[in-house]
């Protein structure tokens, strides 16, 4: 089911992997008390690529599996399944982000210092969300009834029962607070 090509030149190697129902590659480390099951590093300088990169690339429906499953299944076990060890303090240098759709320019970020941003790469607080709509939007139970929170374009924080049509609001900015319409 696989094709193991050694490259002692490049000190590279490849495998095709042909099966359709079982598992391409298993790796246990059953006896391992500490240290590392798996490990990947670089100690380049010119680094621009990614050191690791999974892609499901397939086009169909039928592609209803995860590109990456993390399962920690001990239930007495006090460890972290997924831990991201950030160091770097570089300009620009973001901890973790989340494109959505290719060519994302609003996506979900944690900069090297903590900072969340959703909709805003780079975040000028801990946690802030950019949008052109309703930034937060709370909702009891299956969604039929909700509130939303949002600040406009004239720096108005508005606090809105149900859709933003209906009347029946909190709105805090220039006309002080109280019902009002915007």
């Amino acid at each position: 089911d696989a094709a193991l090509t050694l490259n002692q030149t490049t000190n590279t190697w490849s495998q095709t992997f042909t099966g359709t129902t079982t598992t391409g590659f298993s790796y246990t480390a059953d006896s391992l008390t500490s240290g590392t099951g798996l490990a990947l590093s670089s100690a380049a300088t010119a680094f621009t690529g990614s050191l690791q990169s999974l892609t499901l690339s397939g086009s169909n429906a039928a592609n209803t599996g995860s590109v990456l499953s993390l399962t920690n299944s001990g239930t007495a076990n006090t460890g972290t399944t997924l831990l991201i060890q950030h160091n770097a303090t570089g300009t620009n240098n973001l901890a973790m982000q989340v494109n959505d759709v290719a060519g994302d320019t609003t996506p979900f970020v944690i900069d090297g210092v903590g900072s969340v941003g959703i909709g805003d790469s780079t975040p000028d607080n801990p946690f802030e969300i950019t949008s052109t709509s309703q930034q937060i939007r709370l909702s009891y139970t299956d969604g039929s009834v909700d509130g939303l929170i949002y600040v406009d374009t004239n720096e108005y924080l508005t606090l809105a029962g149900g859709t933003t049509s209906e009347i029946n609001r909190i709105q805090i900015g220039a006309g002080g607070a109280g019902n009002a319409t915007p």
